[in-house]
């Protein structure tokens, strides 16, 4: 039985193999360009979710694996908290650490 793609001319065969080839390429460099935008995005929204102060993405050297991993801190006034280790991560510790924060500093006021 002869399915549709060998009743194709051999020259549009060709055409969509070449097709394909270039759109496999397009996807191989545009995907750390993709990754780096959602990084990008997800950094913004964060941001905007702790809102008291800034945040700061620091090195940390991992004494285990001896290789350097990401720590992402946020800053409120002279106080600094840990929030995690990816921005992945960070979105769902953000909004608990903010109010931890919030409470210990109007704890601090009384």
């Amino acid at each position: 039985m002869i399915s549709h793609w060998d009743r194709l001319p051999v020259e549009i065969q060709c055409y969509i193999v070449d097709l394909k080839y270039k759109q496999e390429r397009l996807d191989v460099l545009t995907a750390p360009q993709k990754r780096l935008c959602e990084e990008m995005r997800l950094y913004h929204y964060l941001k905007e979710k702790w809102s008291i102060g800034h945040l700061r993405c620091e090195p940390h050297h991992c004494r285990l694996c001896m290789a350097f991993h990401a720590r992402v801190y946020g800053h409120y006034r002279d106080c600094r908290v840990m929030l995690g280790y990816s921005l992945k991560q960070v979105a769902s510790n953000v909004t608990v650490a903010k109010c931890d924060m919030l409470r210990e500093d109007v704890l601090f006021l009384f």
